[in-house]
């Protein structure tokens, strides 16, 4: 008997030290949810915004040694640490095309490797760029994402079921996908099919709220990812945040934004049923294009710099006797690091510089300088890794693009963070006067 307790004692302290720093890096929301107290399961639910195939971030990637597992390499824990990893594929992946940037995208299929080794484990592919490459590419790219055993959702077959279950730790959680649009190409009557967020002028989705209603009865916890609204706003507009409140008195547990390209805010949303429930507004961007070069404190300011701000969203379910409910709701700050390209070359070995020229000449790449590198990068992970004195203009900017995120994602204490500097604006104000006049 002692030496089963001593067993379970060691076994818990080392389950609470694993969890511990998996939460190293988390940063709570300013929400608190009513979960069971006492609960036999947790699902650790891990969710990222667009991941996006630009021109420029697919050369980077074909030429790399690594290829795409390059831009995930500084992530790539972050993102295994979760029991379910989610992330939204705003490209087709069809092997009858050529690889293509924006404005009609299309994914070299070796990207799926690569998302698979990072940890991914379901991918939206409800968009609008969904149909870039017709009925075959949105085919294709199904089976392209199954091949490599990763559950697409969002797009279906004929013999495909709409809704995706996943089935972790006695948990069943359900996952749907909705784009708002295909960019003006015609989905087909038939099959392939597109889940379109049909929002009518009266501000309802009746067809998304329909499949939501049925699917509810079959999951523990249903995750509904959407594609919509304006692009590049930092507040979500007043009819998405009507939208998202029906989706969730449908049934839908929690909402999973994407589309703007930047970070919108989280929000605790309590149902006229009593459900506890969790809408993140927009992801922003995890990895593509349009992110810029920024190395300077100076740009700090820059618009584009939203381009580069990402977070993973972090979201704990929990099983008890009083049945499934949200535990807790934290992100984890990311960046899209860009660098030149002809730098990393400079630093690489002489086998692997051999390689990228063999497969830059195979493929008729030259690098020049307009090319760029590209990796996403956990923000605070980065600054410790940035020892004191070094690359100064690189941390400062850092902490600063850190602040803005948590800013963003904690609207409660935004306001408060104003006040405070307008306070200190007035205060320097009147020293300055009062230097005048002395």
């Amino acid at each position: 008997m002692i030496l089963l307790a001593l067993f379970l004692s060691a076994s818990l302290l080392i389950h609470s030290n694993v969890e511990k720093a998996k939460d190293q890096y988390v940063h709570s929301f300013p929400y608190r949810f009513n979960s069971p107290m006492m609960y036999y399961s947790k699902v650790r639910l891990r969710a990222v915004g667009d991941i996006m195939f630009h021109k420029g971030l697919q050369k980077y990637a074909l030429t790399n040694p690594m290829g795409f597992k390059a831009l995930f390499r500084n992530i790539k824990t972050e993102i295994l640490e979760a029991d379910i990893s989610f992330a939204n594929l705003e490209s087709p992946i069809a092997k009858s095309f050529k690889p293509s940037g924006w404005p009609r995208f299309n994914g070299d299929p070796s990207v799926l490797p690569a998302l698979k080794d990072t940890g991914f484990d379901i991918l939206s592919t409800a968009n609008n760029h969904t149909m870039d490459k017709k009925d075959k590419g949105v085919t294709e790219t199904i089976e392209a994402i199954e091949s490599v055993g990763i559950v697409p959702v969002g797009s279906i077959r004929k013999k495909d079921s709409p809704l995706r279950i996943i089935w972790k730790k006695g948990i069943k959680l359900g996952f749907l996908a909705f784009a708002e649009h295909t960019n003006k190409i015609p989905v087909p009557e038939g099959w392939p099919k597109v889940f379109i967020l049909d929002v009518r002028e009266d501000g309802t989705a009746e067809s998304a709220i329909q499949l939501i209603k049925a699917s509810k009865p079959s999951v523990d916890v249903l995750i509904v990812s959407y594609h919509f609204g304006g692009e590049y706003l930092l507040k979500p507009e007043s009819y998405k945040r009507k939208v998202c409140h029906q989706l969730l008195e449908a049934g839908a547990d929690v909402l999973l934004g994407h589309h703007p390209h930047v970070l919108q805010r989280g929000e605790k949303y309590v149902t006229k049923d009593g459900r506890e429930c969790f809408i993140i507004y927009s992801l922003g961007n995890f990895v593509s294009g349009q992110v810029q070069r920024v190395l300077t404190y100076d740009s700090r300011h820059s618009k584009r710099c939203h381009y580069n701000d990402g977070a993973i969203l972090d979201l704990q379910v929990v099983k008890g006797i009083g049945g499934t409910a949200i535990y807790k709701v934290g992100f984890i700050p990311t960046w899209t690091q860009v660098g030149r390209y002809k730098a990393l070359l400079k630093t690489a070995t002489p086998k692997k510089r051999k390689k990228f020229t063999r497969i830059a000449q195979a493929l008729r790449i030259k690098p020049n300088r307009k090319d760029f590198s590209y990796h996403v990068i956990n923000i605070q992970k980065e600054l410790e890794g940035i020892r004191k004195g070094k690359s100064r203009g690189l941390r400062k900017l850092l902490e600063y693009r850190l602040k803005v995120i948590i800013d963003r994602f904690n609207p409660d204490k935004s306001p408060v963070v104003k006040k405070v500097r307008a306070i200190k604006s007035r205060k320097t104000r009147r020293k300055k006067r009062q230097r005048k006049l002395g």
